[in-house]
């Protein structure tokens, strides 16, 4: 967090179904992959993207991912 000048508990991590709500807007983490999701030894995926809901509107933050078994099926429960 030093990049950012920020305090280490300004943005709780999120993992796969795990969300927040900042000012309105309801945050959820959404698994990502290159080729396969990825875990670490705590079963946390290692890429995520986000969903972010507000309002009416949805917007999935992708980043730079493959599609992956799964995904359309996870997206469409919301």
């Amino acid at each position: 967090m030093q990049r950012v000048h920020c305090d280490k508990n300004f943005l709780p991590g999120l993992n796969e179904g795990t969300n927040v709500e900042v000012a309105g807007f309801l945050i959820t983490g959404v698994p990502s992959a290159h080729n396969t999701v990825k875990k670490n030894e705590q079963g946390e995926c290692k890429i995520m993207g986000y969903l972010i809901l507000f309002g009416s509107y949805s917007v999935y933050h992708l980043r730079d991912i493959s599609l992956f078994d799964g995904l359309t099926e996870i997206l469409n429960s919301y």
